[in-house]
């Protein structure tokens, strides 16, 4: 290879673009992530372990969330997702008795949206992603309604 084809090679590089909103992603926020092994969404349900799995950890984790989706713009959605399913847990026990059953079907919960998540998010298309945000929040209306 000549070094002018060498050089035109280096300098075609393009930036990766989010799948979902088509918006160009930052590469630094792109690495970082990836150096985190993937679990942008993980941080959530360690949030509610290291607060032991308590409302002020729930209040905590709603906030991380909407905090997230302001920094990471491509990834508004998922984080917008948890922030609501948490906030929601939040308020509605919130000075009430909180049942060690209630508890770990939440965090149960948590944990498999939060694996969903990263999984679709760091290794699926846009397709998957959609998916998984669909499932998430479907599963969620199901409550809401049974609820009610």
């Amino acid at each position: 290879m000549r070094k002018d084809e060498e050089e035109q090679e280096t300098t075609s590089l393009t930036v990766p673009v989010a799948p979902i909103t088509g918006r160009h992603i930052d590469p630094t926020n792109q690495i970082k992530t990836l150096m985190k092994g993937n679990h942008m969404f993980k941080k959530f349900h360690d949030i509610l372990i290291d607060g032991s799995k308590g409302v002020s950890a729930y209040k905590k984790c709603a906030s991380v969330a909407r905090e997230s989706a302001l920094e990471n713009p491509d990834y508004a959605a998922p984080y917008f997702l948890i922030s609501i399913i948490t906030q929601d847990f939040a308020d509605n026990y919130d000075r009430e008795p909180l049942s060690s059953s209630v508890a770990k079907d939440q965090i149960d919960r948590i944990e498999r949206y939060t694996k969903l998540l990263d999984e679709a998010f760091s290794t699926g298309t846009a397709q998957d992603q959609v998916a998984a945000l669909n499932s998430i929040s479907q599963e969620i209306v199901k409550e809401i309604s049974s609820a009610s």
